[in-house]
């Protein structure tokens, strides 16, 4: 019994869980929903905050199964090569509603303002200056927020599939203005992000 010692082993066993979140977005399809919201989710995670705010979240010491356990020093930390989404149709979407999800809400008021700064820059003669002329300033706000929604994700497709990487404010905006969006009814030509892609190009 003399080589008999005594030891404190620490025994580190790895515990998984997920985190969830939900993210509001507009796509045209579950596939593309789904990779749009991971890729924010990503974007918001890969800032690096998550570890510290993690590691304040859990406890550092706490009791499973009547025994004393301590939080390892990696615990904290995030499998990316393994999430997953699940998209659900948002029965209350309505395109031109005031509640709409967005994807990206810093992408949509840019949006947002380049189109105003685009519509003041029309000449006075524009079909759409006759629409603020019928209807008034409100209603031509209203159809920029939902102009603005649709300039957004059809920049986001055009820089995914096709490339673009020209200006966004002077030059994608105003053409969007120009080409996309029906100067009668100051909407959108289509709620298709790609179809009004082809539009923007004069395809």
């Amino acid at each position: 019994m003399s080589n008999v010692k005594g030891w404190y082993v620490r025994v580190d066993v790895p515990v998984v869980f997920n985190i969830d979140m939900k993210v509001g977005v507009t796509e045209t399809s579950f596939d593309r929903a789904e990779d749009e919201a991971k890729r924010i989710a990503y974007d918001w995670l890969e800032r690096g905050c998550y570890k510290t705010d993690l590691e304040e979240q859990l406890p550092a010491r706490f009791k499973l199964c009547d025994t004393d356990w301590m939080r390892g020093s990696i615990t904290a930390d995030l499998d990316f090569d393994g999430m997953t989404a699940h998209a659900e149709l948002d029965s209350d979407f309505d395109p031109e509603g005031d509640d709409e999800p967005v994807s990206d809400i810093q992408g949509l008021m840019e949006a947002a303002q380049c189109l105003n700064e685009a519509f003041h820059d029309l000449p006075n003669d524009h079909p759409l200056q006759k629409f603020r002329e019928d209807n008034g300033i409100a209603e031509v706000r209203d159809r920029l927020n939902l102009c603005a929604i649709y300039c957004d994700m059809t920049h986001r497709i055009m820089v995914d599939e096709q490339g673009y990487d020209a200006c966004f404010d002077w030059d994608f905006v105003p053409q969007f203005l120009r080409n996309c969006v029906d100067h009668e009814e100051f909407k959108p030509k289509s709620e298709d992000y790609r179809e009004l892609s082809k539009f923007w190009s004069g395809a």
